[in-house]
């Protein structure tokens, strides 16, 4: 089944394909060629997310991984201390900034993070920030030429 969506306010489209874990799950196409693929690493029995990025992004991509890996810490300390408002601040950023680097599952999880955030369900905030983190350590980059 394939549905679409249309960003026109991101200037993206965004493609959901539903198949098994083995195969695309999320192909996300933008102006700088990101696609998203979940294959099985058999060797770990995890899932493994390759992000292919246009080529011209390779200076931005690291810095950006390392900033949302701060950011997640810095939400995880939030949530501890219960810092509902500087978890609202960085999901939401997170949740705008991440997919127009190929990291649309990240986005869509800082999504759901901010609006529990802004409904003050601390335990579940907990919960989506150790799924960032697993997200962030399954992802695999592969800069493609254009």
């Amino acid at each position: 089944m394939l549905a679409y969506r249309d960003f026109t306010s991101l200037n993206f489209l965004k493609l959901f394909v539903k198949f098994s874990q083995t195969r695309p799950r999320a192909i996300y196409c933008s102006a700088s060629v990101v696609i998203m693929i979940y294959v099985r690493d058999t060797k770990k029995s995890t899932i493994k997310k390759i992000v292919k990025v246009d080529s011209s992004l390779r200076d931005l991509i690291p810095k950006f991984v390392g900033n949302m890996k701060r950011d997640v810490k810095v939400m995880f300390e939030a949530v501890l201390s219960q810092n509902l408002e500087l978890i609202i601040q960085i999901s939401h950023r997170l949740r705008g900034d991440a997919p127009g680097y190929g990291f649309v599952e990240f986005g869509e999880t800082c999504g759901q993070l901010e609006d529990h955030a802004r409904q003050g369900h601390i335990e579940v905030c907990e919960e989506l920030t150790k799924e960032l983190t697993k997200l962030i350590e399954s992802v695999e980059i592969e800069f493609v030429e254009s």
